[in-house]
């Protein structure tokens, strides 16, 4: 992990691991991949429309908080090796 990236992790962190799987997991993830194949099913099989919104709601919110979870550890794992080589990253870059 860069400097760059390690002071822009402190401030995710402060913000706190539930506001990072909100943003990343479910909004920037899960949301988006449930429109993309709901609205790919409605072009492909039509008559499956109401079905698909019902059924892929629930696996999109459940994959959208596991990539957020597993995103947030896999950066929490960097940004710790990053502190022990390097220290603390300043509180903003120059």
């Amino acid at each position: 992990m860069k400097e760059v990236h390690a002071i822009r992790w402190s401030r995710y962190r402060e913000a706190g691991m539930a506001s990072w799987i909100v943003k990343r997991g479910l909004l920037a993830y899960g949301i988006p991949m449930y429109l993309f194949f709901v609205i790919s099913g409605w072009f492909s099989k039509p008559e499956q429309f109401l079905p698909s919104l019902v059924y892929n709601i629930p696996s999109w919110l459940i994959a959208g908080t596991v990539f957020g979870v597993l995103t947030w550890y896999a950066f929490e794992w960097q940004y710790r090796r990053y502190v022990a080589r390097n220290g603390e990253p300043p509180a903003s870059v120059k």
